[in-house]
């Protein structure tokens, strides 16, 4: 088989390939179409959130949600005694140079 040939047939292949992936992406597509078009219908039947009557929008819990919450309570030791698990001889956590 000379060069020729052999990039005829490369090319031949190529092409081949390429109309059995453009297939499957026509394909992919469709179905994607599909799923769409059935969650546009489904979502058309819900009933519109915007459309509600009252003040059901309004935060009916007293508490103020944009203050944190109170820090855990201790057991009545000193500061950081008992927390991370640090004796003496462990230092600050950094490691020797």
């Amino acid at each position: 088989m000379t060069d020729e040939e052999e990039l005829a047939a490369l090319v031949a292949k190529a092409r081949e390939r390429g109309a059995k992936v453009k297939a499957e992406q026509e394909k992919e597509e469709a179905e994607k179409a599909a799923k769409r078009k059935e969650r546009e219908a489904y979502y058309k039947t819900l009933p519109d959130p915007k459309d509600k009557k009252g003040d059901d929008d309004k935060d009916d819990d007293k508490d103020d949600d944009d203050t944190p919450p109170p820090p855990p309570k201790s057991d009545g030791g000193k500061f950081g005694e008992g927390d991370g698990g640090k004796g003496k001889d462990e230092g600050d956590g950094l490691q020797a140079a």
